[in-house]
């Protein structure tokens, strides 16, 4: 049965993601990394990076892999063969940091080793791409209209549409819950660095606060610029608060003992 995303992709889309594979940086194996001889057969179709970190597209990221290795699985009775059409690539060096990225298997059964390379537009008759820059359907041993396009880049290309062009969130409650979970580091991450600021306080007292804190901790996630972070001036603020209360209420019980030789007064 075809999803209703992807029976919602027209063909000229899906040629518009196709051409990734002319593109070293978005096609896999990319002559970048694997040499001028490899030959492109995965386009990316989702990335994000750590740092700086952008909740939605890891959670879209996340979301996707797993309804496209699904698609990808779908009337192919070998695991192996249906995993090769979808390759998860950590750690790609960026300008600022690494990326993670999602690339997807454009045609069945790839291209075969002896075609010169997969080509859109217009080019010279003869054209070698391993040394000339070659583009258009009339290079010899072009693969372009030659293959189907897998299910799992069917699906993959209807995601990223939807991300694009839909509602940019492709399931809140996966955002949601790692939303939650950037803040909860965030703020945990907030708490100790706050712990040196209070060195001579004992660790259960450290823990009451932050219980004592607990409700107004949480609210800060409101109060956050961004998805899943944190101001640590205003963890200081509400920390400060609640260990400011949490002694008050330590003296009071303190004062309110009984003293060893003190006659004690009962209230009339």
């Amino acid at each position: 049965m075809t999803s209703t995303r992807t029976s919602d992709v027209d063909d000229q889309t899906l040629v518009e993601y196709a051409l990734g594979l002319d593109i070293d940086y978005k096609s896999w194996p990319s002559r970048w990394t694997c040499g001028r001889n490899s030959i492109p057969t995965h386009v990316e179709l989702f990335s994000y990076t750590e740092y700086p970190l952008s909740i939605r597209a890891k959670s879209n990221y996340r979301v996707a892999a797993k309804l496209i290795q699904a698609a990808a699985g779908k009337g192919h009775d070998d695991a192996e063969l249906s995993n090769e059409h979808v390759v998860e690539v950590g750690g790609s060096a960026i300008h600022y940091g690494s990326a993670t990225s999602l690339y997807v298997q454009v045609y069945e059964g790839g291209c075969e080793l002896d075609c010169p390379g997969t080509h859109t537009d217009d080019c010279s008759p003869g054209c070698d791409p391993d040394f000339d820059f070659c583009l258009g359907e009339s290079c010899e041993g072009d693969c372009h209209g030659t293959r189907r396009y897998t299910a799992a880049f069917r699906e993959g290309v209807a995601l990223a549409e939807q991300a694009e062009h839909g509602y940019p969130v492709l399931d809140e409650e996966d955002y949601s819950a790692l939303e939650d979970e950037k803040f909860q580091e965030n703020l945990q991450a907030a708490l100790d660095d706050l712990r040196g600021d209070f060195c001579l306080d004992e660790e259960r007292d450290h823990e009451a606060v932050v219980e004592r804190a607990h409700e107004d901790l949480r609210d800060l996630k409101y109060e956050a610029w961004s998805a899943g972070e944190v101001s640590t001036r205003r963890v200081a603020e509400v920390y400060s608060e609640h260990r400011d209360s949490h002694f008050d209420a330590l003296a009071r019980d303190f004062l309110r003992g009984a003293i060893t030789g003190q006659i004690e007064l009962i209230a009339a």
